[in-house]
């Protein structure tokens, strides 16, 4: 057994930065496990969708809305058991926050000419994205999935 009084003042040093050195690792390794990858584009959601357990069965483009004042740059719509999903990726700042404000209104005018999933649809937006959701009430929950995903949005 080792006389902690005994100690030479170097060895208590040696420790002390081993002990630090040890805490600073584990730090690193419990940070590098809960970032995850930038979402950049609409495959970076499809894929970290997937990664929170979304079972997507399908997916296309979507379809660009008529009339041309809201555009989005990137859209895709997926499908799944009792879902389906459009993420809009809108790079133009004033015509994100354009389609912030009618997002709603395009929504459920989209959902009554083009989808037969019934009921008022979920719609998240986190710069430059807006997803709308519509689901059927035993569908996943792809709302918690999504706030997994994507930061928060002040809009």
């Amino acid at each position: 057994m080792v006389d902690q009084a005994a100690a030479t003042p170097n060895s208590r040093r040696a420790r002390r930065l081993a002990t630090i050195g040890s805490l600073l690792l584990v730090v690193v390794a419990v940070a590098a496990c809960q970032s995850q990858p930038p979402i950049r584009n609409a495959a970076d959601v499809v894929a970290a969708l997937q990664k929170a357990g979304i079972v997507i069965e399908s997916q296309e483009p979507a379809p660009q809305p008529k009339g041309g004042r809201v555009r989005f740059d990137e859209g895709v719509r997926l499908k799944g058991t009792g879902f389906e999903m459009d993420v809009l990726r809108i790079d133009d700042d004033k015509v994100y926050d354009i389609a912030t404000k009618v997002g709603p209104l395009l929504a459920m005018a989209e959902a009554k000419a083009g989808s037969e999933i019934p009921g008022k649809p979920d719609i998240h937006y986190s710069k430059p994205f807006i997803i709308v959701v519509r689901r059927n009430p035993d569908a996943p929950d792809v709302a918690a999935a999504l706030q997994g995903v994507l930061p928060p949005d002040g809009t």
